[in-house]
């Protein structure tokens, strides 16, 4: 196959990852145009280092490692330089819930309240004795799912199974969640 034919080939291959790279990008930043140009940066980053690529995984695995890091690096250039979307326009002098010295008028009933507070993490302690009661597919199904954002595809991958069986265990995991924490903890007298 001569260079150019292999080029091309290559240039198609991971042009056909710009779909699920911009789903896993948006799962992350929850922000088109930011996931756009972590996209595109992905790609010109796995263009430009496409020699490197050792094949000892997939191109895909490859290239949603670098989208990854782009995304770290997005989040770090955030912290740095707020885009004027991330600012807050009006000031919180303009603000009713304020005063104005920045202050909240009435506080947070949630961050003041220490009953609510450990109430919280009483039902956190549930929740977690819950979870670790399913069959262990489901619960790290769920996890994965629910509590680390992973995608679907990802989930399956890691698991070794089909979207399918997926969508059931989930569908059974989140049954059971609801059963036993309207038993043990919603319901409670």
């Amino acid at each position: 196959m001569s260079i150019v034919v292999a080029a091309a080939a290559r240039a198609s291959e991971l042009c056909g990852l710009r779909p699920y790279l911009m789903r896993v990008a948006l799962a992350r930043v929850r922000d088109r145009e930011i996931a756009e140009d972590v996209v595109q940066e992905t790609l010109a980053c796995a263009w430009k280092g496409s020699d490197a690529f050792a094949q000892r995984s997939t191109l895909r695995t490859w290239v949603t490692g670098i989208l990854l890091h782009k995304v770290t690096d997005a989040f770090r250039a955030l912290g740095r330089e707020p885009s004027l979307a991330a600012i807050d326009h009006h000031a919180p002098e303009d603000d009713a819930r304020f005063h104005d010295d920045g202050s909240w008028r009435a506080p947070i009933t949630a961050w003041s309240d220490p009953e609510l507070a450990l109430d919280c993490t009483r039902f956190r302690d549930e929740f977690e004795a819950q979870l670790a009661k399913l069959p262990p597919r489901q619960a790290r199904a769920y996890t994965m799912r629910e509590l680390q954002g992973l995608e679907p595809a990802e989930v399956c991958a890691a698991m070794g199974i089909s979207e399918a069986n997926l969508h059931v265990l989930l569908h059974r995991a989140r049954l059971a969640l609801r059963e036993s924490l309207d038993r043990d903890w919603f319901n409670r007298a």
